[in-house]
């Protein structure tokens, strides 16, 4: 399966969220727009950030930033269980995704090119950028590995 092919099952399993779904969502569960500030997050990145901008999810929540004004990171947080994380790395891998297992943040992750999917408890976090790198690019997946990890500190 190609890139795009993944990114479709990705984007489908990330829709457009439903009313009832919407009506469903506590005021208390975590929020991808506010879960880190723009200033942590300009810190980690080393470039300013912009307000966070909303964007939908079918489970869990969404939300694109501005970054130096050419980028865009990208944080969702969706509920999840280690078998369902599990059982979506192995369709990932599946349809021939490259994944690399990665340690020292949440209690399981990897990375797909420089996408980070982590897991702490029952959250899953994933951490991108929007502007497509050719090829994996260390930097960025310093960067949103250090995102991911603020997430998972402030999740638990």
């Amino acid at each position: 399966m190609t890139a795009a092919g993944l990114i479709a099952i990705f984007t489908a399993m990330q829709g457009e969220p439903s009313h009832a779904a919407a009506a469903e969502k506590k005021p208390s569960e975590p929020n991808a727009c506010s879960l880190l500030s723009i200033e942590e997050l300009g810190r980690l990145l080393g470039s300013p950030i912009r307000r966070p901008r909303p964007d939908t999810a079918e489970k869990g929540t969404a939300c694109r930033f501005s970054v130096g004004g050419t980028d865009t990171l990208n944080i969702s947080l969706w509920p999840t269980t280690p078998k369902s994380f599990d059982e979506f790395k192995k369709t990932l891998s599946d349809g021939g995704a490259r994944l690399e297992n990665v340690a020292g943040v949440g209690d399981a992750g990897y990375y797909w090119d420089t996408r980070i999917y982590v897991r702490t408890g029952d959250n899953g976090v994933t951490v991108w950028f929007g502007v497509s790198v050719d090829g994996v690019n260390q930097k960025r997946r310093q960067q949103v590995f250090s995102v991911a990890q603020a997430a998972v500190n402030r999740l638990r």
